[in-house]
């Protein structure tokens, strides 16, 4: 049996969450905790974005381990009771176990009233720091924190559900803030100060959230705090395009779906305020943010796509090796540069069968443009001493020369890029400093490659397709090696859909 005070502390007055859990009464130790969030509409699949430090797992929910984990919890507990989604549920912890992302702390016993429930503890090796949202509490109230952004002239904004403040959109609802990054510390500390059981969930512009992403990438963030109008209760509020923009983003790649009413009925009201004029669904809200340059990179989508059933249909599901050219983009941060081995990883990229097509190293305009605009802008370690070694320093455009040998899979349906993924493997074992996060970033595919093309090339696209068309025609790229590449990718690609399928037709079904 566990005994763990650490634990037993945190179940008493930590942030708790249960998933699945449909008996009437909490467990005794549960009940003077003010912290405690049930989820009931939320789709299995979803609890990797958990935040909470316990998260207890039960009944339906126990087979979603299979394919994910609550990523942000300290401790995960899982109902031990006859339950036949244990049957699934006990290859996914086998399965993480396995792969070191827990430990296994022993069976904990909970009385609840007059009975036990028994419960599998397991804690995470390695915790992401990762944390929105805190809890205010009610003797501060809603409008004890706005009047406090308000004096400490907090760069900010409430970025929906706001028209009612002080009072919450609905009970049980919580508060969702953009906060700039120079700020969001005072806020935290004053959050910390006033701690109770008002959920309030505080994103930075550049600060991580759940899936290893800024919440908005950052550009589109700091759009969001730019357009700042007053608001009810002396509030900060996007303005209304800004608004609708933020919360169709929201839908669209937080959410992933339509279901509830009051998202509807948001989107409706505000389309109508600006006079657009459409009918609201996925596919429809997508295009208009495509329009007005809102829809995220791909290499951002195919993070997003990772849990997000509708975005990896739409961008990713239908991903077909025939545009694959074996091209790609290697990113060398700023530690490549400082310790001195960027010219020896540029010859170990031609050592290993590949061609250098054009490569430039970044000023500190271009640095920064591409570190808001690739990868989501996640590009910071934040526990590093140098943060700057972490921001994007050199980008090299890379050509296979041996693109047949392109055979093995990467996720979320994409095409292969094998010989491209073990090239970037090989160059951060070669290169990476023991215990430091890599320096070495490099895209999956052709389709992200010309992304980044865009973005760290401007203005010479056309300068380098010239040079692939030269490369192509001495290195005899023809039909028949495009085909003999499709030929052999195929079985590949039908493994790439197993998650998705695991996801919709066993665990969400």
């Amino acid at each position: 049996m566990v005994k763990n005070t650490s634990l037993i502390d945190l179940l008493k007055k930590g942030s708790i969450s249960l998933w699945g859990y449909h008996d009437k009464c909490l467990p005794d130790l549960l009940l003077e905790n003010h912290n405690v969030c049930i989820h009931t509409r939320d789709k299995p699949s979803t609890i990797s974005r958990e935040q909470s430090e316990v998260c207890f797992l039960d009944r339906e929910i126990i087979k979603a381990l299979l394919v994910a984990f609550p990523q942000n919890s300290r401790y995960i507990l899982v109902r031990l009771a006859f339950r036949t989604s244990w049957l699934i549920g006990f290859f996914g912890i086998i399965r993480w176990l396995a792969q070191k992302q827990f430990i296994f702390r022993g069976i904990l016993p909970l009385r609840s009233r007059k009975s036990w429930q028994f419960w599998v503890v397991l804690e995470r090796r390695k915790q992401k720091k990762v944390v929105q949202q805190s809890n205010l509490s009610a003797e501060i109230g809603v409008q004890g924190l706005l009047d406090f952004l308000r004096k400490e002239d907090i760069n900010y904004v409430v970025l929906r559900s706001f028209d009612k403040l002080p009072k919450l959109a609905r009970e049980g609802g919580d508060l969702d803030i953009l906060v700039a990054d120079k700020d969001e510390l005072r806020v935290r500390e004053f959050l910390n100060l006033n701690q109770g059981n008002i959920p309030i969930d505080i994103y930075s512009v550049s600060g991580l959230s759940a899936g290893g992403l800024p919440y908005y990438p950052p550009p589109l963030a700091r759009k969001i705090l730019e357009s700042a109008v007053e608001g009810p209760a002396g509030s900060r509020v996007p303005a209304l395009r800004e608004a609708f923009l933020s919360f169709a983003y929201h839908v669209l790649y937080h959410k992933g779906s339509l279901t509830e009413h009051r998202h509807m009925e948001n989107l409706l009201l505000m389309a109508q305020k600006m006079d657009i004029f459409m009918d609201i669904t996925l596919e429809n809200l997508e295009e208009y943010l495509a329009g007005q340059g809102w829809r995220p990179k791909r290499d951002t989508l195919a993070k997003i796509a990772v849990m997000n059933e509708w975005v990896w249909k739409r961008f990713l599901a239908d991903s077909s090796p025939k545009n694959e050219i074996g091209l790609g983009v290697f990113i060398l941060k700023g530690g490549a540069v400082r310790l001195g081995f960027a010219s020896a990883v540029v010859k170990a990229i031609e050592r290993d069968g590949f061609a250098i097509i054009h490569k430039i190293q970044f000023n500190d305009k271009q640095k920064h443009y591409a570190a808001d605009h690739l990868r989501g802008g996640n590009w910071i370690y934040q526990s590093s001493i140098s943060p700057e070694d972490y921001l994007p320093a050199m980008a090299i455009v890379v050509l296979d020369r041996n693109p047949i040998k392109w055979i093995n899979e990467q996720a979320l349906g994409q095409v292969p890029a094998g010989r491209m993924h073990a090239l970037k493997l090989k160059l951060r074992k070669e290169f990476d400093l023991s215990g430091q996060k890599s320096f070495i970033h490099g895209t999956d595919n052709t389709t992200e490659a010309w992304e980044y093309i865009e973005i760290c090339f401007p203005g010479e696209l056309a300068l380098i397709e010239k040079k692939m068309e030269n490369f192509k025609q001495k290195n005899g790229f023809n039909f028949l090696k495009k085909m003999h590449l499709y030929l052999r990718l195929s079985p590949y690609l039908l493994r790439h859909g197993l998650k998705r399928f695991i996801i919709k037709r066993i665990i969400e079904r």
